[in-house]
């Protein structure tokens, strides 16, 4: 009696596994799956409700059940969560260092602001008025004139960017979990390193006071979470979503364009690995939408300007106060320290009213092609000291000393150095999410390498290698990092439900493996079963096979793919 109510119990579960795969939810560990699995454990369980499996001093610890209810929980209560600690963590700092009270720093950013919030003009970054400039992009400069032109310039308008800075920054951690889904792994390291950059803020002032960083850090993640449903789900939906929002962060920050452009070189390739021609129109129809959308501020720029602007025109400049005789890999050595004083406070338009006068005489793209030939002079003169200081500034952007406190150090570097490795791991685990990173690990320092370093300019790649060195800490093997066959059991479960594509979960793989791991664990396994086993270990490999063949899955099989 017993075994026939249990085989009727098993019947109505698989009979309500096939109805949610009807449903073709978008997420295969949506709330209604976590019910249909907690539902199952507790049919197993003791008198006391924790579940089994667990050896007599586990069912004991609070912490582990504790875990288990957590990761239960679903991905965007997880995200509030994360976002609630971390948004409350830097407002306690906003108010308890009274950051509110400081003036706010007119640098080129805000001057640009204040110039399109009184002159509605995109000009005068500098001392004195030089006229239209392509010294920033567009939407950082614009955000600051529409707060400015709310709050004015006082301690309201400080609070408010603070204020903003703290949420944006606090989103990129949130979302941390959403990109550990989309590339098809467990959340549970995402939420740990999430909870991490929540909680443990390093770099806190960097991110509440660091013009454009956070928010292209903030956007970077979405950008990544677009472009792993593009990669995995190319459509024209995907495709011009993708191209939207990139298009928008080339607005933001133009080093984008390189990491973008690497990563549709990356999928093209693929693509035609597989000799799959008829899937290139995807990367084509991305580009153009994102040049599409940076296309009408470039001809406003160029003919503003009179030459061809590809958003910022400020490179050579800041190469040549980077690289004159004697300089120092650090922006702040450079500027501020002896001997670099003169090259920040005499050869800079910002610091120097001479120079600035110079801008507004010759124009601001006359000036920047000669501020080119002068450093191709300087570097031609002393080619072995421009490459020992490029290779110096490769180091220091890894692996940056802090300035205070020190111990920040013990934990950055390590971790930096992890996230290598976790780049290693991710691409072989999961190849679309791993190659995504590492184009934006390739793509993005470029720039960095040949100009000042400051810690704002590492902070936007930062949610990157906190995530990767979670994943590189976490990432071993089940069997060896639990030791009980329930895990890895809901391992199996996992790997053969996640990797599928999100809209179209298959549970006759879960019902399979169910079979499979109650017919092995019998003891003694009766003869007449051992056919049965049989059949399902046969039928699961074979939807296994299948998966791999499946358009969208070849990620899997292929490193590129």
């Amino acid at each position: 009696m017993g075994t026939q109510m249990s085989g009727t119990r098993e019947r109505h579960q698989d009979r309500d596994l096939r109805k949610l795969s009807r449903s073709r939810r978008r997420d295969g560990r949506s709330a209604e799956i976590s019910r249909l699995n907690r539902s199952k454990r507790s049919q197993d369980s003791d008198l006391t409700g924790w579940p089994v499996g667990l050896s007599n001093s586990q069912s004991l610890s609070v912490l582990s059940y504790l875990r288990h209810t957590f990761l239960d929980l679903s991905s965007a209560r997880v995200a509030v969560g994360i976002f609630l600690l971390a948004f409350g963590v830097r407002l306690v700092a906003i108010f308890w260092f009274s950051l509110y009270q400081q003036p706010i720093a007119f640098n080129e950013m805000e001057l640009i602001g204040r110039s399109l919030a009184e002159n509605n003009t995109f000009a005068n970054p500098y001392k004195i008025p030089t006229g239209p400039t392509a010294h920033g992009a567009l939407i950082y400069p614009l955000l600051l004139s529409l707060i400015f032109r709310v709050w004015g310039y006082g301690v309201a308008a400080r609070l408010a960017l603070l204020v903003l800075s703290a949420a944006v920054s606090s989103l990129q951690y949130a979302l941390l979990p959403a990109v550990a889904s989309g590339c098809g792994l467990p959340r549970r390291f995402a939420v740990v390193a999430g909870l991490f950059g929540a909680l443990v803020p390093l770099r806190l002032f960097t991110e509440l006071d660091s013009w454009e960083a956070c928010y292209l850090a903030a956007g970077w993640v979405v950008g990544v979470l677009i472009l792993l449903q593009w990669w995995q789900h190319p459509s024209a939906k995907t495709s011009a979503l993708c191209g939207v929002w990139w298009g928008l962060l080339f607005l933001l920050s133009p080093q984008m364009m390189v990491v973008f452009g690497l990563a549709m070189l990356a999928r093209t390739w693929s693509m035609l690995r597989l000799r799959n021609f008829c899937c290139l129109r995807w990367p084509i129809l991305t580009g153009t939408v994102a040049v599409i959308v940076v296309l009408p501020w470039i001809v406003h720029q160029s003919v503003q300007l009179g030459g061809l602007v590809l958003v910022r025109d400020n490179l050579p400049l800041e190469l040549s106060v980077s690289n004159f005789p004697g300089a120092s890999p650090f922006q702040f050595d450079n500027f501020w320290m002896e001997g670099g004083a003169q090259i920040g406070g005499t050869r800079h338009p910002h610091g120097s009213p001479a120079e600035a006068a110079l801008v507004a005489e010759m124009g601001e793209l006359k000036y920047e092609r000669w501020r080119l030939q002068e450093v191709i002079g300087w570097v031609r003169q002393d080619p072995e000291e421009f490459l020992r200081r490029t290779t110096n500034r490769i180091r220091y952007f890894w692996f940056m000393p802090s300035d205070y406190p020190k111990w920040k150090d013990v934990i950055i570097f390590p971790m930096t150095a992890l996230s290598f490795y976790g780049l290693y791991r991710l691409m072989r685990r999961a190849p679309a999410g791993g190659m995504i990173l590492a184009v934006g690990y390739v793509g993005y320092p470029l720039v960095y390498y040949v100009t000042n370093l400051a810690t704002r300019y590492r902070l936007p790649i930062e949610w990157a290698i906190l995530f990767l060195a979670s994943f590189a800490l976490m990432e071993r093997p089940f069997a060896i990092r639990f030791g009980r066959s329930w895990k890895r059991r809901a391992f199996l479960k996992r790997s053969v439900s996640v990797r599928a594509p999100a809209n179209a979960p298959n549970p006759r793989e879960a019902v399979l493996v169910d079979a499979i791991f109650t017919q092995a664990s019998s003891e003694p396994r009766a003869q007449k079963d051992l056919p049965m086993f049989a059949a399902h270990l046969g039928e699961l490999s074979a939807l296994l096979v299948l998966q791999f063949q499946t358009e969208g899955r070849r990620d899997r099989v292929s490193l590129f793919g």
